[in-house]
């Protein structure tokens, strides 16, 4: 986590995949509140609990897998595509 601490407004960091069983189940929630005042874009792209928990920090682009349990307020018809990225964020750029 020391790493984050030298990220900053404009920079990307990207939360992609499965983490370890050796890692908390909420380490992507934990690292977004760690950044979320810093101006940081965060892309996530993770399954389940791991996407559902990031949520509430308003990540700047979602890409939840197929198998990924749907948040109510996306429209169910723009599931039916294989490839699906939602912009959640403000871009700072």
């Amino acid at each position: 986590m020391d790493r984050l601490n030298t990220m900053k407004e404009g920079d990307i960091l990207f939360l992609a995949g499965s983490i370890p069983a050796s890692m908390p189940d909420d380490i992507y929630s934990r690292i977004m509140k760690e950044l979320k005042d810093k101006g940081v874009m965060i892309v996530v792209d993770a399954t389940r609990d791991l996407l559902m928990n990031v949520l509430k920090y308003r990540p700047f682009l979602i890409k939840p897998n197929n198998h990924a349990p749907v948040p109510p307020y996306f429209s169910s018809s723009l599931f039916r595509i294989n490839l699906y990225c939602f912009f959640l964020g403000t871009p700072t750029l």
